[in-house]
């Protein structure tokens, strides 16, 4: 199968799609003999292909940097620095991300093999296999899957973008209405009481755009801080959070319960928001009965269980992982909120390596678990 007609590629983008003809190809070896042989055998096999050689290491990065590939064919074998050096230098560069890259050598091992692929090259060749259609084969697969992991990037840029700027372009319209409707209501304090019942309803309407727009912004950058993680106690970021949303939980009586936290890898903010939200999520969601909310940490094959229990009224089992989607609801009961809370709770945990998952007991509560990895032995005692 040829790449230009590769049925899941076809549909990707329009022109995105380079034809096996039109791509252009670095062949990276110090052996003269061995890049003609191989400059030779893709010319003939592939008519209207550009190949341009590599003199080795150095003359690779010089014109990775000033010219842009669509294949990289690598000598194993290189003076000084082998090609799996090579191959990870390579993939540091910008715009190389996503290129297509292919270790070739003339005696190779499953070893080497192992090395390359985790080094992110898409194949790898032994030189006695650039005469075969071996040689084309791997090199269409490889744009192939290239081209398909780059457009699979980008589409999911766009999502990500989507809910910030959507927010972005709803905030200012909204705060215009808003700010009219509060005049309005002042200008009309002599008014019907139907009249200022309406401007209220649009008030309120209004204030809960808003603090979705916020929520939507918060999703939005949720894990994409360039900040380095640093070591957090999470029973300091548990503390914060509680801190945070104090009045609701005297409110609802809620009693939190907490053994030892261990310390892990992450931002403070965003792990108190983590909390902040799973405490909210428990307060909303009680029962008649006292709430208590008991949380508590365990190892499980150097992986941290956080779990943050309560006995509210829990939610339907086949809703379990459907609650963690963005703007979605397990019910309807007049509480408030966007359907935004777990989403992001998702994404933070996501973003430092771990997931989260719900027990529910519908009825009996629930058990959100999530799980972040290990740095200490211990769990770190409580202050």
């Amino acid at each position: 199968m040829r790449l230009h007609d590769c049925p899941l590629c076809t549909g990707l983008a329009k022109g995105n799609l380079l034809q096996l003809s039109e791509i252009k190809i670095l062949i990276v070896d110090d052996d003269e003999a061995d890049r003609s042989d191989l400059t030779n055998v893709l010319q003939r096999r592939i008519p209207g292909v550009s190949v341009e050689p590599a003199v080795g290491y150095e003359d690779a990065l010089l014109k990775i940097t000033i010219s842009q590939y669509d294949c990289v064919l690598i000598d194993f074998n290189l003076q000084g620095k082998n090609g799996l050096e090579l191959l990870r230098d390579i993939r540091k560069h910008k715009g190389y991300e996503f290129c297509a890259l292919i270790v070739i050598t003339g005696k190779g091992n499953e070893e080497i093999a192992v090395e390359a692929m985790k080094g992110s090259a898409h194949d790898y060749l032994l030189k006695d296999q650039i005469l075969k259609p071996t040689l084309i084969q791997s090199i269409e697969t490889a744009c192939t899957k290239a081209k398909l992991a780059e457009f699979q990037h980008k589409q999911l840029e766009v999502r990500k973008n989507f809910a910030e700027m959507a927010a972005q372009e709803l905030a200012a319209p909204l705060s215009t209405i808003n700010g009219f409707l509060v005049m309005i209501e002042k200008e009309l304090e002599n008014s019907s009481d139907d009249l200022k019942s309406y401007i209220s309803v649009a008030r309120k309407n209004a204030e809960y755009m808003d603090t979705l727009v916020c929520s939507l912004l918060s999703y939005a950058h949720t894990g994409a801080s360039d900040e380095p993680t640093q070591q957090i106690s999470l029973e300091h970021a548990l503390n914060c959070a509680q801190d945070l949303i104090r009045g609701d939980i005297i409110a609802s009586g809620a009693k939190i319960n907490h053994g030892d936290l261990p310390v892990v890898l992450g931002q403070l903010d965003e792990l108190v928001q983590l909390f902040r939200n799973l405490l909210s999520n428990a307060v909303k969601y009680r029962s008649k009965a006292p709430l208590t909310i008991d949380i508590e940490a365990s190892v499980v094959k150097d992986i941290w269980h956080i779990s943050v229990r309560d006995n509210g009224i829990g939610l339907p089992a086949e809703l379990s992982a459907s609650v963690f989607e963005p703007l979605q609801r397990a019910h309807s009961n007049g509480a408030s909120g966007h359907g935004l809370g777990l989403a992001i709770s998702s994404k933070i945990v996501q973003s430092l390596g771990g997931r989260i998952w719900c027990e529910p007991t519908e009825g009996q509560g629930c058990n959100f678990v999530f799980t972040l990895p290990v740095i200490e032995e211990k769990p770190r005692r409580k202050i």
